[in-house]
């Protein structure tokens, strides 16, 4: 009988160091090469937790010294693992392969070096382990031990390597080092020749201002590491900006780093601590010369601590000028408060003079506060003198309170005189009705207004209302005239959505109301939408009502090639009755038929 790991009663007392179980149990005839379900055998239990007699027991009755585990590792590779010396020093003594490999290429000495045993290092590299041996990936034992080892650990790999210490090899091993904070690797690599001017060592600049490691980050720089240097996050003051590390930006700092380097898609080290809203590191900044103004690709400081609801920041930066007015490519500071719903920064914003009607990419801040519902930002827009009835690219605020299903807001922005000309109304009537918001509906009908259906604005309204399976809002249009052909900004038609969801009570509402069946886009009949989902019932309606079964575009293929394709046969069978020519080819098809 095995666990629920496999292991058998030998496993389990090899494991546990239980010298007469294991001597027992062998003599009883078990199996002293059965394994785990990880590939485990009993040799490598002992090994695992260094038990030396049971390891020598095992060895007597003759196990496998080189037996492999499913990560191909031998004992040896486990004692170095776990750092058992004394294991380990049997085990060669008893002859096994010091250069053995595992499943990803790596030596015992790789293992010993990564985990920072000394003393197995030590014993293997004396017993003629090849320290220049590549794994899989191309790392020696030196590039493990730099992640782990200590000092005198890779001294004796440095001491014991072919590696030419002037060349990049050496140099790259700063950044495993760097990574992982090891201090006393990263002295002795630079005093074994090298080079801090390499991208290695860049790089390993960036990884430990990433990871905080002020000491590295001082002992990199005071070998002439470029301080400016950029990855792909911008350069070390950025990293240390989003990070929120005084101690190391102070540093850096010191060493001369560009206060106001931009790098391409991303914000500036002033941007980054407003962003985060590090009011210390702003202040710091500030005082060693960040450009408050300046506009990286998410907008000026002002704009992202805005954006975060950051109160302290925002009044810190106003406070060293920043512009209140400025917009960026996401609006302006007060356009993102509002977005965000702090009412503390939008009263803030508004004190310091910001224009209450600056139009932004997504409209004005009025418009905004309506999309999003904060009946309060609205309120105070409002008292502000916010243009209750300014349009945007998106609607005015009733329209898009309307879409949001703000009822308070929708009744607030009446009371304060929203949708005098009728037109905005019936806007909002119908931004209401293509999100099936009801209590906007019935506070938008108290006013009197009529729905509208034959608006440009319905088109949009009718398609998005069958593609949501919105019944009652499509019957509610073609009631009030809204045209059942109409077509969207993606050239579909009510009936092709609703096609493609198999939607037939959807369908039929639309052909009683004079919907095209054959009508479509560019990529696809209403026919061909359906065909694809396999509803021999939905296939079967459309054509009863015309549909043709060779009809639309051929850009993917014919109803009945999607048809075949999803493995919908009842549907094949429908439209082969129905006139379905198996012939037709795709625009992408190979082949074509024979005319």
């Amino acid at each position: 009988m095995t666990s629920e790991e496999g292991k058998t009663a030998l496993h389990v007392a090899a494991r546990q160091g239980s010298l007469g179980s294991v001597q027992l149990l062998l003599d009883a005839g078990a199996d002293i090469e059965t394994r785990d379900f990880q590939g485990n055998s009993t040799f490598h239990d002992a090994v695992y937790s260094g038990h030396v007699p049971v390891v020598e027991l095992l060895i007597d009755r003759g196990c496998l010294l080189e037996s492999r585990n499913e990560k191909r590792y031998t004992p040896l590779h486990v004692a170095a693992l776990r750092g058992y010396v004394t294991v380990a020093q049997v085990l060669l003594q008893k002859g096994s392969d010091h250069d053995a490999r595992c499943k990803m290429g790596k030596t015992a000495l790789h293992l010993a070096a990564f985990m920072g045993h000394e003393e197995v290092v030590r014993l293997l590299v004396y017993s003629g382990a090849d320290v220049s041996a590549e794994d899989h990936y191309g790392k020696t034992a030196l590039c493990c031990g730099a992640k782990g080892a200590n000092e005198a650990t890779m001294q004796l790999l440095l001491d014991n390597t072919t590696t030419n210490r002037s060349n990049d090899q050496l140099s790259g091993l700063l950044v495993e080092a760097a990574s992982n904070g090891n201090a006393a690797v990263v002295r002795l690599l630079l005093k074994s020749g090298a080079n801090p001017k390499t991208y290695h060592a860049r790089v390993g600049l960036q990884r430990a201002v990433r990871n905080g490691h002020k000491t590295i980050v001082k002992l990199l720089l005071e070998n002439g590491t470029e301080v400016n240097t950029v990855g792909p996050y911008g350069n070390a003051l950025q990293r240390a900006a989003s990070n929120g590390n005084e101690a190391v930006v102070k540093i850096l700092l010191d060493y001369g780093a560009d206060v106001n380097t931009e790098y391409e898609y991303h914000d500036n080290a002033l941007q980054r601590a407003a962003l985060s809203g590090n009011e210390a590191m702003v202040k710091l900044l500030l005082e060693n010369g960040a450009e408050v103004n300046a506009v990286g690709p998410y907008g000026n400081a002002l704009q992202r601590a805005a954006s975060r609801g950051n109160e302290t920041v925002v009044k810190l930066l106003l406070e060293h000028g920043a512009k209140v007015n400025a917009i960026g490519p996401y609006g302006d500071a007060l356009q993102l408060a509002v977005s965000s719903g702090n009412e503390a920064i939008v009263k803030l914003l508004l004190e310091n003079e910001a224009e209450v009607d600056a139009v932004g990419p997504y409209g004005d801040a009025l418009q905004l506060a309506a999309s999003s519902g904060n009946e309060a930002v609205v309120k105070l827009l409002l008292e502000n003198e916010a243009e209750v009835d300014a349009v945007g690219p998106y609607g005015d605020a009733l329209q898009r309170a309307a879409s949001s299903g703000n009822e308070a807001v929708v009744k607030l922005l009446l009371e304060k005189g929203a949708a005098i000309e009728i037109q905005h109304l019936e806007m909002a009537l119908l931004a209401a009705i293509a999100k099936g918001v009801q209590p906007v509906m019935q506070v938008l009908n108290a006013t009197g207004v009529t729905l509208n259906a034959r608006h440009a604005f319905a088109n949009e309204v009718l398609v998005q209302a069958a593609h949501d399976n919105r019944f009652e809002m499509v019957k509610l249009l073609l009631e009030n005239g809204a045209n059942a052909n109409a077509k969207d900004k993606y050239d579909r038609t009510a009936l092709l959505v609703a096609a493609v969801a198999s939607d037939e009570a959807m369908i039929k509402l639309l052909v009683q109301y004079q919907a095209r069946v054959n009508s479509g886009n560019d990529q696809e009949s209403a026919l061909q939408g359906e065909a694809g989902n396999g509803h021999v019932a939905v296939a079967k309606l459309l054509l009863k009502e015309g549909a043709d079964a060779n009809g639309g575009t051929r850009r993917r293929g014919s109803a009945l090639r999607r048809a075949a394709s999803n493995g919908h046969e009842a549907v094949v069978k429908l439209l082969l009755k129905s006139g379905g020519d198996f012939l037709l080819y795709s625009k992408s098809s190979m082949f074509k038929r024979n005319k």
